[in-house]
């Protein structure tokens, strides 16, 4: 990662200022996965970062990830409530 995102402390704004590569790298160290859902063909990987939430885009044919974006705005966690099975909780 770049020198001035320091990993133990990233918040929301240099999450979303970081290179696609150095998110996903984040996210894999000190996210936790929560869920996935489907969105255009795309798979999509839900994480929570302490205050934050992110979402990880992966194309359908080939499992790149092509978009990730860091997020607040819980209505998002909204995609994902059909995901969560009470039987498991």
């Amino acid at each position: 990662m770049k020198n001035h995102h320091n990993c133990a402390k990233m918040n929301l704004s240099d999450f979303n200022k970081a290179t696609q590569e150095e998110c996903t790298a984040w996210l894999l160290q000190n996210g936790t996965y929560l869920a996935d859902r489907h969105c255009q063909g795309s798979k999509v990987r839900l994480y929570h970062l302490g205050d934050f939430y992110a979402e990880v885009f992966h194309r359908s044919w080939d499992n790149q990830v092509y978009f990730v974006k860091g997020f607040k705005n819980e209505n998002v966690l909204k995609l994902y409530l059909h995901t969560i099975q009470l039987a498991e909780l």
